[in-house]
């Protein structure tokens, strides 16, 4: 997402102003991706910084019109979970808790972006839930998210993007990238994916020259 925003500022969206996650920066130009949101490097090239908790406040409000998250599970429905894996007594993975992930009740849009695709992380069913997504499906999730708040719209994976069933609500099937087939996203996966029309493959077009010195910082 980082990278993205980066891309969409020097060519689609140069006035786009972005609050880069946990470390409030406003609008940075690091040369070299961080390894998260939180990380001190976001700060250079920065216009100006938000605390931690009006980052959390300004979020609840739906401040901004879109934002990215993950997770370490996420089930049918784009509900997440990032508290961990297992029972809370005795967990199995412990991850960094809900932070900001529960502004995805008052924001407009949601993008889900996670660094793999595997059946440990989309699963039926998630051990708890820190980001809700549709919930149970059809209208449940306006039982308790504000009126604009439509939910997340697209997931992005390694080996495909993903987007909802409008009625449902369901995860659906929206396109596999190059190199990876049907079978490949369905072995997966685990739960059953919409696949109402044949998923096209994505082009992937690479601005190579547009930034061409941001590097990840490994």
């Amino acid at each position: 997402p980082m990278a993205a925003i980066r891309l969409a500022k020097e060519t689609v969206a140069p006035n786009i102003w972005w609050l880069c996650g946990d470390s409030g920066a406003i609008n940075p130009t690091f040369d070299r991706l961080p390894e998260t949101a939180a990380h001190s490097r976001n700060m250079i090239g920065a216009e100006g910084k938000n605390a931690m908790m009006d980052v959390l406040e300004m979020g609840l409000r739906a401040d901004w019109g879109f934002g990215f998250q993950g997770g370490l599970q996420m089930d049918k429905f784009g509900n997440t979970n990032m508290i961990g894996i297992g029972h809370y007594e005795n967990l199995k993975v412990r991850g960094p808790g809900a932070v900001g992930t529960p502004w995805s009740i008052s924001i407009e849009r949601v993008y889900l972006f996670f660094w793999h695709h595997n059946c440990n992380i989309f699963v039926e069913k998630i051990d708890f839930i820190t980001g809700p997504g549709f919930l149970e499906g059809g209208d449940s999730r306006w039982k308790i998210a504000k009126p604009q708040a439509k939910g997340p719209a697209i997931v992005y994976t390694p080996i495909c993007t993903l987007d909802f069933d409008e009625v449902s609500k369901r995860v659906r099937l929206r396109s596999i990238n190059p190199g990876y087939t049907l079978d490949d996203v369905i072995m997966n996966t685990g739960f059953k994916l919409v696949l109402s029309l044949p998923p096209k493959i994505a082009v992937l077009h690479l601005y190579i020259d547009t930034l061409p010195d941001l590097k990840y910082n490994a």
